[in-house]
């Protein structure tokens, strides 16, 4: 009895707080002033973490975007082997598209021969501004410098110190020779004073058989009077930070990296992305970009959200009314179901599209399929009084079969999300984070609930 007294109090637990997670942004006017409320955020507890918001991400179904046109240069080659060129340069630029973390973009390649015009189409929900679009296409040919210690910089003249890479020597480090770059916060990313650290960093790892070359470098070079510099273009971009203490006897091969470029998230992590790409063989340049209206209308998301509400409350009472013994029992796996599935979008930060709210309804269909299965069986031995091996038995049954559907749709769903077509992608998170949510809702949710609603007192020993 106390056991499934404290499983309650866990599961109502973890329901208020993903309550709280999942609770959506609301503007109410009062007078002259508007109340915003919200539900809860990293930001609220600490600004250092990386992901500050929980939300959802925008798309270009439901919020105006940008198309951004790109004019590839590929005259110095053969016509013949212009478009197998676009092609690469356009897998490198979408590789850092979708590394950098934008949400819902389509990135197309056009090209005219007649004419001698190659062209990337950049569609994108969230607005980028033209230098971080520039920096997004920059050819990307990654550098390493350390110091020359045959070179006193004290003896520089003024025009000396104009060049950055005075008194430093090249390591031979490239965009090859780098294995991932991803944005971190940590307290030791700093440039210069160790008490104001910076919001964000990269961690930059090496490939196993590139470390010797960064260790030589790291061993070569001091943190704290003359870090390693790294240039993107010999334009320097990020030092290796000097909190990062450097291990001679097990150096590793991963260098903290401190940014010279705007302190925020995306433009770090639009850094790391160039990193960690090869560098694209010939120039890309920007050539327009201007503000799209959604797809489906400014209004039709905040339709979708009352359509879903309203759909909800007519599931819980249609069923409700078709199985009335067992109202509690449908009322709290639904709402909780949606609570858990609403939390755990805005956490992993999904893209709402129509596409992903497809993929969402065909899970909720599924879920109530495995209820009303189990509600079945429950009726079939309640008209007797239903034992607790037997009500754990319906838990089990509906988990099994909830988790084995489960792992055979979210394979497919990763093996089609390989074709990269955004639709399905979408589809597939909508789908796959449902039933994700559904198990969740099963495991924490509705076991400790089963033995309250349908065991007598005598029976819950």
């Amino acid at each position: 009895m106390k056991r499934s007294r404290f499983r309650l109090f866990i599961a109502a637990l973890v329901l208020i707080l993903a309550a709280v997670i999942a609770l959506p942004s609301i503007v109410i006017k009062v007078g002259d002033d508007n109340i915003r409320i919200r539900g809860f955020d990293p930001l609220d507890l600490n600004s250092a973490f990386v992901t500050q918001r929980f939300e959802l991400q925008p798309s270009l179904d439901f919020q105006e975007g940008q198309v951004s046109v790109f004019d590839v240069n590929l005259a110095p080659i053969p016509r013949s082997q212009r478009l197998e060129y676009l092609t690469r340069i356009r897998n490198i630029v979408f590789t850092r598209i979708q590394r950098s973390g934008l949400s819902d973009f389509e990135l197309d390649s056009l090209h005219n021969h007649d004419i001698d015009s190659y062209q990337l189409i950049l569609h994108s929900a969230t607005k980028i501004d033209s230098s971080l679009l520039a920096l997004l296409t920059r050819t990307g040919e990654l550098s390493a410098w350390i110091n020359d210690p045959n070179i006193d910089r004290n003896l520089a003249t003024d025009e000396d110190l104009q060049d950055p890479f005075y008194g430093r020597n090249q390591t031979g480090i490239s965009n090859e020779d780098i294995e991932s770059a991803t944005v971190i916060s940590d307290s030791r990313i700093y440039l210069f004073d160790p008490s104001r650290p910076s919001n964000y960093g990269i961690r930059l790892n090496y490939r196993e058989e590139s470390a010797p070359m960064y260790v030589a470098a790291a061993q070569q070079s001091s943190n704290s009077t003359s870090p390693i510099l790294y240039a993107i273009d010999n334009e320097p971009i990020a030092f290796q930070s000097p909190g990062q203490i450097y291990d001679f006897l097990n150096p590793g091969r991963t260098s903290l990296l401190v940014t010279l470029a705007d302190d925020s998230y995306r433009v770090n992590a639009i850094i790391a992305s160039v990193l960690s790409t090869p560098k694209l063989d010939f120039s890309v340049s920007l050539i327009s970009s201007e503000t799209v209206a959604p797809r489906y209308g400014s209004i039709t998301l905040q339709i979708l959200q009352v359509s879903g509400l309203v759909l909800l409350t007519l599931m819980i009472a249609l069923l409700s009314f078709w199985y009335k013994k067992h109202a509690r029992f449908i009322a709290v796996a639904l709402i909780s179901l949606s609570i858990i599935n609403l939390a755990l979008a805005k956490v992993f930060g999904l893209t709402l599209s129509l596409s992903m709210i497809l993929g969402l309804l065909v899970g909720y269909f599924a879920f109530v399929l495995f209820l009303v299965n189990a509600i079945r069986y429950i009726q079939d031995k309640t008209a007797n009084g239903i034992t607790k091996e037997e009500l754990q038995q319906v838990y089990s049954d509906s988990l099994g079969s909830i988790r084995n559907s489960s792992i055979i749709i979210i394979f497919l769903i990763l093996v089609s999300q390989t074709y990269g077509i955004i639709s399905v992608v979408h589809f597939g998170n909508g789908l796959g984070f449902t039933l994700v949510s559904a198990i969740l809702t099963l495991m924490i949710i509705i076991r400790p609930l089963l033995p309250e609603l349908y065991l007598r007192p005598s029976k819950k020993k």
